[in-house]
């Protein structure tokens, strides 16, 4: 940085860094302390005042998102998705396959935050919403024993089975036969 007095050039100055944090985005859904029954949650965030700011922002550079979600009952990380869209407000859990299956009766944490860039891919700013948390319930669950007729395919015949097998948007018929 170069200083100047009304002399002109005053010297070597001081180089320095500051953190600057962005405004924060604000979750929406699953709400803090809620129940979650579906495997599949829709996060949605509000990041109207980051989008803001970032839109009167005179800073060549990039942004992006990032959503995380972490099973606290393992302390293990279940998800996490970025985005190169920062306005991006709203996504399903694991919809790109990457994360784990939600346990049933789990407590799961998640949160959102944007990083800003520099157009030389430093990072200068930082903007995060808090962490909720969520229970999950999963989906009920049948127990099917016996004979299951799967339709008739080249590759398919009829086989027993046990156990718990969840159901999920399924469409199961019982039938009285052999």
């Amino acid at each position: 940085v170069l200083a100047y007095n009304e002399k002109g050039e005053v010297g070597k100055s001081e180089t320095f860094t500051r953190e600057l944090f962005l405004p924060p985005c604000t979750l929406k859904s699953p709400q803090d302390e809620s129940e979650v029954e579906t495997p599949f949650p829709t996060f949605d965030w509000d990041s109207k005042a980051l989008s803001k700011y970032l839109s009167r922002s005179k800073a060549a550079g990039y942004e992006k998102a990032h959503l995380k979600v972490k099973d606290e009952t393992t302390q293990e990380e279940a998800w996490q998705k970025e985005f190169e869209d920062a306005t991006i407000s709203s996504v399903t859990y694991n919809e790109d396959g990457t994360g784990k299956d939600l346990v049933d009766d789990h407590y799961y944490d998640w949160c959102h935050w944007v990083d800003s860039y520099d157009a030389e891919g430093n990072l200068i700013a930082s903007g995060y919403s808090n962490s909720w948390h969520f229970h999950y319930k999963g989906p009920i669950k049948a127990v099917l024993k016996g004979k299951i007729q799967i339709l008739e395919t080249p590759t398919t015949k009829n086989r027993d089975v046990g156990g718990t097998i969840p159901l999920v948007d399924a469409t199961v018929t019982l039938t009285d036969s052999e």
